[in-house]
């Protein structure tokens, strides 16, 4: 319980200091409201609570879950839901205020911007993504169209997306044109269908789809 009453504390205290952030200070992608956000903060938290096995609750668990676990997940989620809906100049706003407001959570290192690093577990700490990301091996079998030449970029977003569909929680992916984007996501499910027993339905959108295109082809 002592855990949960940290994890409610910090939802108290930091929540409300994110929110009015986001609305006065950055430009978001997408139009959200608060609940989108948090909603968004609650999702995430649970994926990686289950796509790393912790239970939070259970001091009987096989590995005891520290308070220092829980500030490094809280401060993670923190990042990628009130942070994650904002252009690239807000980004390098929101990174001073998480840096500030997380002060006495959790310590980014003092380089890059708070979403160049991941969650070393057992360490409890940030590292930076750039240590997970694997060297590229061309398959000459594959599609020229769906190479994905691992980066920063497809790493971070990869586990983003893996943790969020094995908990079977929505994701939408955005940001300019040309970065990858669907490569990455079809990538992600084309892996995820067996073990997830999911079946992919594309829809293939541009510039010039109507609304009622998009009615037709869903129906």
């Amino acid at each position: 319980r002592a855990l949960l009453e940290d994890l409610e504390a910090l939802f108290g205290a930091y929540f409300d200091k994110a929110l009015r952030f986001v609305r006065q200070e950055c430009r978001q992608m997408i139009p959200t409201v608060d609940l989108n956000l948090v909603q968004s903060f609650l999702d995430l938290l649970l994926a990686l609570l289950r796509a790393e096995q912790i239970v939070l609750d259970n001091q009987d668990a096989d590995t005891p879950v520290g308070l220092e676990t829980v500030r490094l997940l809280f401060a993670f989620c923190y990042v990628w839901s009130f942070g994650a809906n904002v252009d690239e100049r807000s980004q390098e706003k929101f990174d001073s205020f998480a840096r500030d407001a997380l002060e006495n959570v959790m310590l980014f290192p003092p380089f890059g911007l708070v979403y160049d690093f991941q969650m070393d577990l057992p360490l409890k700490r940030f590292v930076t993504w750039q240590a997970s990301v694997p060297e590229f091996q061309y398959d000459s079998s594959v599609p020229f169209f769906q190479i994905v030449v691992p980066t920063v970029d497809t790493v971070r977003y990869a586990y983003l997306l893996r943790a969020l569909l094995r908990a079977r929680k929505p994701v939408m992916y955005n940001g300019v044109s040309g970065v990858g984007k669907s490569v990455l996501m079809t990538a992600c499910l084309a892996e995820s269908c067996e073990p997830l027993a999911l079946q992919v339905v594309s829809i293939q959108f541009s510039a010039q789809t109507s609304s009622a295109r998009t009615q037709e082809m869903i129906e």
